[in-house]
C-alpha cells in the first residue's frame, strides 16, 4: 500500500480542482467525479453513483490507496464506506458548508448521510458552526477538525491600476446571498456608488430590474475566470458580503487577500471570522439596509484608515494559507497509519 496515494471524490469543479492541487503537493491523487454534475437528484443519482463506483473499483484494481477523501458530504460517501469495508481504506470527509447546513432538507437521504459521518475516520469542517452541527450527528467529536476555507492564490496577480468600483460582491445570485439588501442600501446612500456583482444565478434578472428602476449603478460580471475575480477585487474599494448562511465564505477570504476592507451582515459564520481568526471587519444587522448603507459610507469616507486594517487582514490570511495545508497533511498522515 502506498502511503502517498489518495483517492478524491468530488463533484465541485472549482473547489475540487483546488483541493486536488493542494493534495498533489504531498500525495499522488486520483480525482473521481471531476466530470459529473454537481447536484444529485432522483433521476441522475443512480447513474452517477454507479459510474463513480465502477471508477473507484477500477482505480483500486490499479493501485491500493491509503485514504479516500470525500469533498461535500452526500451519498457519494456511501461509495467510500463500501470501499472502506472491502479494502480497509480510511475515509476522510470535507464538509464544505451547505452540505451540513442544509442537511435537514434531505429527509430521505439523511440516515445514509448520517451513517457516512459516523463511520468516517476524520471530518474536516470550515467553521465552528458546522462543527456544532456535526457533534449532534456524531458522538465521536475527537475526529472533527475545524480548518478555515482555504483559497487558491496561485493565479493571483497584483493590479496597480486605478479603482473602478466602490463596492464589489462575489457569489451566486440567489436568495440566500441576499444581494437585494445591498441594492436597498445603495438607494439610501447620499451619493451614487459604482457596484460590481460577480456571479451567476436565478436572481440576476430581478436584481438587474431593481437596479435599473432604482437608478443604481450596478455592473453584472456573471461567472468569470478565477484569475479575473482577483483582478476585479483589486479594482474595487470595499467588499460587501450579505449572505444569510454559509460555512466560511471563500469570497471573503479572497477579498481580504486582495487587500479590501470587508463589510459583513450578522450570521453565525461571522463569529469565526472575528473571534477565532481575529480579522478586522465591519458587521451590520442582517435585515437593515440603513445599517449597511451607514457602514459603506463610513468605510469609503475613512478609506485610508480602513486600508490599514485591510493590510493586517491580508497578513493574517496569508499566514493561514501557509499553515492550513500543513495541518491537513499532518492529520491525513496520522489517519493513514492509524490502526
Amino acid at each position: 500500500m502506498s502511503e502517498k496515494s489518495v483517492l478524491l471524490i468530488s463533484r465541485l469543479p472549482l473547489h475540487g480542482a483546488f483541493l486536488c492541487k493542494l493534495l498533489s503537493r504531498y500525495y499522488d491523487v486520483v480525482w473521481i467525479g471531476k466530470t459529473f454534475p454537481f447536484k444529485l437528484n432522483p433521476f441522475n443519482a443512480p447513474y452517477i453513483l454507479s459510474l463513480e463506483f465502477w471508477k473507484l473499483i477500477s482505480s483500486f484494481r490499479k493501485m491500493r490507496y491509503s485514504l479516500i477523501l470525500v469533498q461535500y458530504i452526500s451519498l457519494d460517501g456511501i461509495l467510500a464506506l463500501m470501499l472502506k469495508r472491502i479494502f480497509g481504506v480510511k475515509v476522510v470527509l470535507f464538509a464544505v458548508g451547505s452540505d451540513i447546513l442544509k442537511i435537514n432538507e434531505h429527509a430521505v437521504a439523511y440516515p445514509l448521510i448520517r451513517k457516512v459521518i459516523v463511520i468516517s475516520d476524520v471530518v474536516f469542517c470550515a467553521s465552528t458552526l458546522i462543527k456544532e452541527m456535526l457533534k449532534r450527528i456524531c458522538s465521536d467529536v475527537s475526529k472533527i477538525r475545524v480548518v478555515p476555507s482555504i483559497i487558491d492564490v496561485d493565479n493571483f496577480e497584483c493590479y496597480g491600476g486605478p479603482k473602478e468600483y466602490d463596492v464589489i460582491t462575489v457569489g451566486s445570485l440567489d436568495a440566500n446571498k441576499n444581494h437585494m439588501l445591498l441594492l436597498n442600501a445603495c438607494k439610501l446612500l447620499p451619493w451614487s456608488v459604482k457596484v460590481l456583482m460577480v456571479g451567476r444565478g436565478p436572481m440576476r434578472s430581478v436584481l438587474q430590474s431593481v437596479s435599473e428602476k432604482g437608478k443604481i449603478n450596478v455592473s453584472f460580471a456573471g461567472e468569470i475566470p478565477h484569475k479575473q475575480v482577483y483582478s476585479e477585487l483589486q479594482k474595487s474599494r470595499v467588499y460587501v458580503h450579505t449572505s444569510k448562511s454559509e460555512g466560511l465564505p471563500v469570497a471573503v477570504s479572497e477579498a481580504m487577500f486582495s487587500g479590501l476592507p470587508v463589510i459583513l451582515v450578522e450570521s453565525p459564520y461571522v463569529y469565526d471570522i472575528k473571534h477565532l481568526y481575529g480579522f478586522l471587519v465591519h458587521v451590520v444587522k442582517g435585515d437593515s439596509a440603513e445599517d449597511l448603507a451607514d457602514a459603506i459610507s463610513e468605510v469609503l469616507q475613512n478609506y485610508e484608515n480602513e486600508r490599514r486594517d485591510a493590510l493586517l487582514n491580508k497578513h493574517k490570511i496569508t499566514k493561514l494559507i501557509d499553515e492550513v495545508p500543513i495541518e491537513i497533511k499532518k492529520t491525513l498522515d496520522y489517519v493513514s497509519v492509524k490502526t
